[in-house]
């Protein structure tokens, strides 16, 4: 796309972006590469900690329907039981 810019650029985009994609080269010489490195590293570490909390999240929630149904077949385990021998306690 860089290419396709060379030599098409309006004066007025020389003067706002400094002629760095007029020219070519694709670098905007106002930017900092640190300060990309950093936003880099930012967003990594907030997409893992995203990533950590749904991974936690859905197994909490397995957890609780897992324990739902256990509950619940013990609970109509016992009732079928009762019904057959009697009460159990």
């Amino acid at each position: 796309m860089l290419t396709a810019l060379r030599g098409a650029c309006p004066p007025e985009w020389s003067l706002l972006v400094t002629g760095a994609l007029c020219q070519g080269n694709g670098v905007d010489p106002n930017i900092d590469p640190d300060i990309v490195a950093g936003v880099g590293t930012f967003a990594l570490l907030i997409g893992a900690l995203i990533y950590l909390a749904t991974l936690a999240l859905s197994l909490w929630i397995g957890y609780l329907i897992m324990k739902a149904a256990v509950r619940n077949a013990l609970r109509e385990h016992t009732l079928w039981l009762e019904s057959r021998r009697g009460p159990l306690r």
